[in-house]
């Protein structure tokens, strides 16, 4: 039986004048696309702007544009440490919106995968319990710049100054290993460095990863150019092609 609202009329009519009505109270076509475009989406946080685009392919057009996503992508990433590794590879390849999404979905990961463990610079960092003689050898015990490290693909690690003051072949490969509770159930994402006591993993609230023990943490690097740390500006990394490879579209271009 067809509905109340369509009795007497033709289901074509109908949808028309059901059309006309929606376009009476679409905010697009009331206000007009100059007057919605700037006097009001600027207006909306992210989540409220990423909700209009599934209105209608209109309100997508309009709510996509690079000229709304642009600001909100900079304020989101003046919050991180790092940049997503998308951007990193590629930061002229994403729009805005694309980059903000991104950067969302990296924001909410708790577990380091191999691809990110080993396209970050490490600072290390020896805590006073490994002993005085150990802990008077990390320069960060005398305010001076802190030990960097990199983690290969192949599992091993390397230092990335010249003279290091603790490096001697000890720290040379790097795995993860599982973690259980009494119970029996996994208790979080950890890693091994030679035979030291595995480090725990943890992601700080502005993006950085950390790798914790009682002797010892590694926490990665800022990357963004405003707030890389000079003692790691000119150490940038190139991209292991193995577990980092490039986008197709840049190695056919």
């Amino acid at each position: 039986m067809v509905c109340s609202s369509f009795e007497g009329v033709g289901w074509g009519a109908a949808l028309t004048r059901r059309a006309r009505q929606e376009e009476a109270t679409d905010p697009l076509v009331v206000l007009g696309l100059d007057l919605f475009f700037t006097n009001v989406l600027p207006r909306l946080d992210a989540p409220s702007l990423a909700a209009c685009i599934a209105v209608c392919s209109a309100w997508r057009a309009c709510c996509t544009s690079d000229l709304l996503w642009a600001p909100l992508l900079s304020r989101l990433l003046s919050l991180r440490a790092h940049l997503p590794l998308p951007l990193l590879r590629s930061p002229s390849h994403l729009s805005p919106y694309h980059a903000f999404s991104i950067t969302m979905l990296d924001a909410s990961k708790v577990e380091l995968s191999p691809v990110e463990m080993c396209a970050r610079i490490w600072e290390m960092k020896v805590k006073p319990t490994c002993g005085p003689y150990w802990h008077s050898l990390d320069p960060t015990s005398r305010d001076e710049d802190p030990l960097l490290r990199r983690f290969q693909c192949d599992f091993s690690v390397t230092p990335m100054q010249d003279n290091d003051p603790i490096w001697g072949g000890q720290e040379s490969t790097w795995q993860f290993v599982t973690a259980k509770k009494s119970n029996g159930k996994q208790s979080g994402q950890y890693i091994r460095i030679n035979s030291w006591p595995q480090h725990r993993v943890v992601r700080l609230a502005d993006g950085r990863w950390r790798l914790d023990n009682y002797y010892a943490s590694y926490t990665t690097c800022p990357d963004q150019e405003e707030n890389t740390p000079p003692y790691v500006r000119g150490k940038k990394l190139e991209f292991c092609p193995r577990c980092n490879p490039e986008p197709a579209e840049k190695k056919e271009g």
